[in-house]
């Protein structure tokens, strides 16, 4: 399938698009594929690094609503960012 045809497909079905990504999440988590993702996370979070990652995330969020790419949350990210004393 083209990409441009997966895209129409997704769109269309997007509940069957999110349960076949699930499903190849399941099945890649089975067989180990994100082991080494996990073992990552586990270290940034025990090194600290994890309010960093949250840090950015939110960043990357506030930039793509001032740009109005995903919605207009800059009211709800920024008492987030209060919330996790940011």
């Amino acid at each position: 399938m083209s990409p441009e045809d997966l895209e129409k497909f997704q769109a269309r079905f997007p509940e069957l698009a999110a349960w076949l990504w699930d499903q190849q999440i399941a099945e890649d988590f089975a067989a180990g594929k994100l082991d080494g993702l996990i073992a990552e996370a586990r270290e940034d979070f025990k090194a600290g690094r994890a309010l960093e990652i949250v840090r950015q995330k939110i960043a990357v969020g506030l930039e793509e609503a001032k740009r109005g790419e995903l919605f207009d949350g800059e009211e709800a990210i920024q008492e987030i960012l209060e919330k996790l004393g940011l």
